[in-house]
Parts: structure tokens; C-alpha cells; sequence
């Protein structure tokens, strides 16, 4: 029960010096309301009857924080030639709607085509991609596709890139390529 309530006293004593003594943004509207009672407690202790403090010197009232005004309404469209006419309404014009966002179309997305037959270790098929790599000059990725099974893959646009791409590997590379399924 001790330890409880020591840690309820140090979690409000932290509290409050957080609100008196940090500079945050989001506390400003209540910090009056502790400073206030900060100092009434600390007027208290203050002139309490046989403290030191209230022999020495009298105590000084806290500075009291002024109440914002509440905000400004925003101005009212002002009357032009026409509306002192009777019989004629107040239009208020619209602003200039902005021009519609512009679509801008994304670039395609690649996608990945599977060469080769699969490695079974991770560090064969990076080998075999990056000495393509040199080679070609081409990227190549390596996917896990299932436990023990690794692929290595090239990025293409359209047919045309994937059949040039496959023949500059070939070229590259001696490697006879056929064509695989999806």
C-alpha cells in the first residue's frame, strides 16, 4: 500500500512539474490552474503558523494569466453597388474553382521472368545472378520460392524486352534458353 501510494505522490509530482516547468504546447490551457495552486499551497506553508518562511517576509501574489479572447469570426462580404437596390438579392460570387488535379499516369510495373530452372541453395542462385550480372550488364533478382528453392528472374516491359532480353543472355553467355511456361 506504501509503495502504491509513493508512486500516485511521484507520478503527480512529476506531473506537476511537467506543467509548470516544460514548455509544452498542448498543456498551455491547464497550466494556470497549477500554477494557481502551486502557489496558494506554497502561500500556505508559507504563513502556516510557526513556519519559518512566514516570519521572514510577506508572500507575493502569483501572476495571474489573462483568458484569450475567444478567436474572431471571419469578415462578412461587404455590400457592393448593387444590393442597394431594393428588391435585389446579395450574391456572393464564388471563388475561381482550381483546375482539376492533373492524372498523371504511373509508370508500368515490371514484371519478373524466371530463366532458369531453380537452385536449392540461396548462395548458388546470388553466384549464378551476379556472374549473369557481369556478363550482360542486366539486373537479376533472386526469389525463395519454397524451402530449398531459389529463382533467379530479370524485370521486362513487354514481349519485345523479355524475347531481346533472353537473347542477350544467350549471346552473352553460350546458355541455350527455352521458353518455360507461366
Amino acid at each position: 500500500m506504501l509503495r502504491l501510494m509513493g508512486f500516485l505522490f511521484g507520478s503527480a509530482a512529476v506531473l506537476v512539474a511537467l506543467l509548470v516547468f516544460a514548455d509544452v504546447p498542448a498543456l498551455a490551457p491547464y497550466r494556470h490552474f497549477v500554477e494557481e495552486g502551486a502557489s496558494m499551497l506554497l502561500h500556505r506553508l508559507r504563513t502556516a503558523p510557526g513556519s519559518r518562511a512566514s516570519l521572514e517576509a510577506p508572500p507575493q501574489p502569483a501572476p495571474r494569466s489573462e483568458p484569450r479572447p475567444p478567436p474572431t469570426p471571419p469578415p462578412k462580404p461587404q455590400a457592393g453597388p448593387d444590393t442597394a437596390r431594393p428588391g435585389r438579392e446579395t450574391v456572393a460570387e464564388a471563388p475561381p474553382e482550381p483546375p482539376p488535379p492533373r492524372l498523371e499516369m504511373p509508370p508500368p510495373q515490371p514484371r519478373w521472368h524466371v530463366f532458369w530452372n531453380p537452385f536449392r541453395s540461396e548462395f548458388s542462385a546470388n553466384g549464378f545472378a551476379e556472374r549473369l550480372q557481369q556478363s550482360t550488364g542486366m539486373d537479376f533478382r533472386v526469389t525463395r520460392v519454397g524451402p530449398g528453392r531459389y529463382e533467379v528472374a530479370f524485370a521486362y516491359l513487354d514481349e519485345a524486352e523479355r524475347e531481346s532480353r533472353l537473347s542477350r543472355i544467350s549471346a552473352a553467355t553460350g546458355l541455350h534458353l527455352e521458353e518455360r511456361g507461366p
